[in-house]
């Protein structure tokens, strides 16, 4: 282990520990743990990074050098003196002689935009302007777009700037530097946005990356790091399941149902290789719910997603279709692959006791507080990580909730871009 960086010591990234140890994190720690859980992340989930590698005309692993890169440099905008002095007490510390006039209001997320774009000018590095779209994406991991109509000298001086210059040169040294010049289109940023935010989030938390001294260099650190975010993208239970290799109505009814004809078409439909849209019309009691997750099993077979997310009208239709659900949907996926989460996606789930017996290691109610045994599947489980925000929904490989859960995905709310990129991989089905 060399010396660590000077400018390892003289910025704080966290400053609330929740428990005894450090009062504060280095920046360039903490970035490096939301790098760390970027590369872990797309190790878990490849279909997002072939997925964003094909629209973007890049191979897979250009795509994942450059995903990690931009999540290491989502908080430059916090080596600027206006972020630091949010903790006085640490900074005052660390640079007793900081310019404490340096306190424009603007948040980090707009000066790390802004810093970016005259790094890149003062380069002439064509290769670093080309990730530019997706840093803009990265830098505005708090859930809203960054703004312009700021002057850098306002918000940080020029010795935080050749810092902040430092950190980008060695995180450019230890993950790689971009090979192509090839300018990312804007296609792409609103995924880039939602995995940055994820990210941020698993490399935020302190039970997987506690507070450290600035002992230790970022070469050294780093490999520890992407230890603990494998850990980390482990322990919540963030693998998907790869599907069954055969999904029929026995699996759904038991071996003795006959498919309807719709069923049966369902079970025969040839699955396209581009995104495609069903509509499915028959008469009540014809089998539709049966029908559309054969149709979904076959989607997900195909490569075309990795899971599902039902969309209902209301809360009530929701919850029936999640008891239907709990103890049959795990047969969409290999017996042998990891434990897929079913999550129940509406604004009182928090009273339904089923799904609330579900999170974490699985339900039992002799073990839960439960009143003696009920007629529960024991076999419904939601990852404890998903399960404790809705914004995480899609991440379950499965998911009963209502439409709107879906359809604030693609309207101006906080960190819609998570819940769009997550729901990119996933079946669609409106009822």
């Amino acid at each position: 282990m060399s010396v660590p960086e000077p400018f390892i010591g003289l910025y704080w990234g966290k400053a609330r520990p929740a428990t005894e140890g450090p009062t504060w994190h280095p920046l360039a720690y903490h970035c490096l743990d939301v790098a760390a859980a970027m590369a872990a992340m797309l190790d878990i989930r490849p279909a997002w990074l072939v997925s964003i590698a094909r629209q973007s005309g890049l191979t897979v692993d250009e795509t994942r050098k450059r995903l990690i890169l931009v999540a290491a440099f989502h908080d430059l905008g916090k080596f600027a003196e206006n972020f630091q002095w949010k903790a006085p007490e640490v900074f005052a510390t660390l640079q007793p002689d900081a310019d404490t006039r340096l306190t424009n209001s603007r948040g980090h997320g707009d000066v790390g935009h802004l810093f970016w774009d005259r790094f890149c000018d003062e380069r002439e590095d064509a290769t670093l302007d080309a990730i530019g779209p997706w840093i803009m994406a990265a830098v505005a991991h708090h859930g809203a777009p960054t703004d312009g109509g700021l002057v850098l000298a306002e918000a940080m001086s020029a010795i935080s700037r050749a810092n902040a210059d430092a950190f980008i040169d060695t995180v450019l040294a230890l993950v790689g530097r971009p090979t192509t010049s090839r300018c990312l289109s804007k296609s792409e940023t609103w995924r880039v946005a939602g995995l940055v935010m994820l990210s941020d989030w698993i490399g935020s938390n302190q039970r997987w990356f506690p507070y450290r001294e600035p002992s230790e260099d970022l070469e050294f650190y780093w490999r520890g790091a992407q230890i603990q975010a494998a850990r980390a993208v482990g322990e919540a239970d963030l693998g998907e399941a790869l599907a069954a290799l055969e999904f029929g109505l026995s699996d759904l009814l038991g071996p003795s149902a006959r498919p309807s004809p719709l069923q049966a078409w369902a079970s025969q439909e040839s699955v396209p290789a581009e995104p495609t849209l069903y509509l499915i019309e028959d008469l009540t009691g014809s089998g539709k719910t049966e029908a559309a997750l054969i149709l979904a099993h076959r989607l997900i077979a195909a490569g075309q997603a990795e899971g599902i997310y039902w969309a209902l009208p209301t809360m009530a239709t929701a919850n029936g279709l999640y008891r239907r659900l709990e103890g049959r949907y795990q047969a969409l996926f290999a017996k042998d692959s990891v434990r897929p989460s079913l999550v129940l996606a509406h604004s009182s789930r928090d009273l339904n006791m089923p799904f609330q017996l579900s999170i974490g290691e699985g339900f039992d109610v002799r073990h839960k507080g439960g009143e003696g045994e009920q007629d529960l599947s024991a076999e419904a489980h939601c990852a404890a990580f998903i399960a404790e925000d809705r914004k995480k929904t899609f991440l379950a490989q499965v998911g009963v909730g209502t439409l709107d859960q879906a359809l604030l995905a693609v309207l101006p709310v906080r960190h819609q871009a998570l819940r769009l990129a997550t729901l990119s991989r996933r079946v669609l089905v409106i009822d």
